[in-house]
């Protein structure tokens, strides 16, 4: 298993990345494999093969060079290898969506992104994947990690509606990337409700009223992505294949992550406020 991995590692590298994502990447995997038997290892090899095969069978549908269709196979399969099946989910609503939501242009009309536009996408979910490794606390970091792929889409959103329709006003642009983006994401802010469902067969106000929470500030953080974007994005042009612009949104998506993890810990990690919460939609002490 890690020498397929490590092979796909290689082969979407560029600019000496391999020195940073091999070793990563075997770290997180190793922490997952070293306790599993020969049939649940082969039963992941499946699995990576099934993953390769749903991104390449959606390939005319994307606008991703063969580089970045062997990347974001091995993007999904580390988010499902080392999270899970939500983790993955999360991922793919990006992945199947973006084509769907946003309007196409000439610059974009055939295949012309690469592994680069794959790295920013997935490099601040795989922060919070390798976190949630660490400390083996799936749901307080599946929240941040749907927040960093909905930025994303909210900067592809804005791109492409500036590319398609140049007269139409910034707000315009604004309200139709950030509504769009909030309605495709929004279930999958309550997946960490159906986690602990799954695991106690029960959900607690809490459980609800973090979901709650995290959809609230969902829409203004997007807000914020959308307008931080246009005004940093200018002085890189309409070079979609500059590492300045990538390395750009990636910081963009990662910063909008930390600002809804921060938040959600304000609120729901301390006692006080957590207890108060709870007897409130709870309606006991």
């Amino acid at each position: 298993m890690l020498g397929i991995l490590v092979m796909l590692f290689e082969a979407v590298s560029v600019g000496g990345l391999d020195n940073l994502f091999i070793p990563l990447g075997c770290y997180g995997l190793l922490r997952r494999y070293l306790a599993l038997e020969a049939d649940e290892l082969i039963f992941r090899l499946a699995a990576i093969c099934l993953v390769a095969l749903v991104v390449f069978t959606w390939r005319r549908r994307t606008t991703l060079r063969e580089s970045g269709l062997l990347a974001a196979a091995l993007v999904g399969y580390m988010n499902w290898a080392l999270g899970g099946w939500q983790w993955l989910a999360v991922s793919l609503v990006l992945f199947l969506t973006y084509v769907r939501l946003w309007p196409k242009s000439e610059e974009n009309a055939s295949p012309v992104h690469t592994v680069r536009a794959v790295a920013s996408v997935a490099a601040p979910g795989m922060v919070w994947l390798l976190v949630m490794v660490q400390s083996n606390r799936t749901g307080r970091f599946l929240e941040p990690f749907a927040v960093s792929y909905a930025a994303h889409s909210v900067m592809i959103g804005m791109t492409q509606l500036g590319y398609t329709k140049p007269d139409q006003s910034l707000r315009k642009n604004l309200i139709q990337a950030v509504s769009l983006t909030w309605l495709v994401f929004l279930p999958v802010l309550f997946l960490p409700t159906l986690i602990g469902w799954g695991v106690a067969r029960q959900v607690t106000p809490l459980q609800i009223c973090q979901g709650a929470f995290m959809a609230g500030i969902f829409l203004p953080l997007l807000c914020g992505v959308a307008l931080l974007h246009q005004r940093v994005i200018r002085s890189y042009g309409d070079d979609e294949a500059s590492y300045g612009r990538w390395m750009i949104r990636g910081l963009i998506a990662f910063a909008a992550s930390l600002a809804a993890w921060w938040l959600s810990r304000i609120f729901f990690v301390t006692p006080f406020l957590a207890s108060n919460l709870s007897c409130l939609i709870g309606g006991s002490p």
